[in-house]
């Protein structure tokens, strides 16, 4: 692995571990930029890293993202092959990234906290750079870094609330399944009316499917007026193409110009 790559994979090793053994898991009342919480990370449950929620106060399950930090960083500093180190880390921060979210969930984890959220970004970051080494994205690990982070950030913030949401449209008032509990509520009138042909106000649903379509149509739009200056503005010499100066050692020439 190129060192670049090989210093990003032992910072974000670094970066999770810390994050796992030094800062609290989770949430904090008063903010993670309170004075208070630094005195008695050692003795307050709810203020323990994760390091110490598993070994002192009784939460095993939470060994489980520093053990595949630490794993990372043993490979990262053992070496190898570009290519090898670039499948360990894939695979080892795939399986600690999943393991986390997992028992967060299953588990009713409570808010994360700094500690969480620093462990979680060091995993991603980590499979990122093990993308970049395995040559996705052209070996760029900001661009890897930048595609996987947006990525889990926009399944967790928009994909999943929306997932939540349109399961509990099909839900009964007792908690149970029904399909006429999610019809009513898919075809309610108050998101299909046509009010404003009559000078009163349209339900969600057209609001929502117009701006979807004006969205379409101007991004569309958009991106064809960038194509056309790119292609009208090509500085190659050929027709169409805007003269650009060059220098050629001794002095400045005008490209495209006859």
């Amino acid at each position: 692995m190129r060192n670049g790559l090989r210093s990003w994979a032992l910072a974000w090793s670094l970066v999770g571990v810390a994050g796992w053994a030094l800062l609290p898991w989770y949430a904090i009342a008063d903010g993670i930029f309170s004075t208070g919480w630094p005195t008695r990370i050692l003795t307050d449950r709810d203020l323990a890293s994760a390091a110490l929620q598993a070994m002192v106060f009784e939460r095993p399950w939470l060994l489980g993202p520093g053990l595949v930090l630490l794993a990372a960083l043993i490979v990262v500093l053992r070496g190898g092959t570009r290519a090898a180190l670039g499948a360990r880390l894939m695979a080892l921060a795939g399986v600690g990234f999943l393991y986390t979210v997992a028992q967060g969930f299953f588990l009713g984890q409570p808010a994360v906290g700094a500690g969480a959220t620093l462990t979680v970004t060091g995993l991603l970051l980590l499979f990122s750079t093990g993308l970049a080494a395995r040559g996705f994205f052209r070996g760029d690990a900001f661009v890897a870094g930048a595609v996987v982070l947006v990525t889990v950030l926009v399944a967790l913030f928009t994909f999943y609330p929306v997932a939540r949401i349109l399961a509990s449209a099909a839900l009964a008032a007792d908690g149970a399944p029904s399909a006429r509990a999610f019809a009513d509520r898919l075809f309610a009138a108050k998101i299909w009316r046509l009010d404003s042909l009559r000078g009163g106000g349209c339900g969600v649903g057209w609001n929502t499917l117009a701006l979807a379509l004006l969205t379409a149509a101007s991004t569309t739009a958009l991106g064809l007026a960038f194509a056309l200056v790119v292609t009208r503005t090509r500085s190659d010499g050929e027709p169409g193409s805007v003269p650009s100066a060059r220098y050629t050692g001794r002095q400045w020439r005008c490209c495209g110009c006859r």
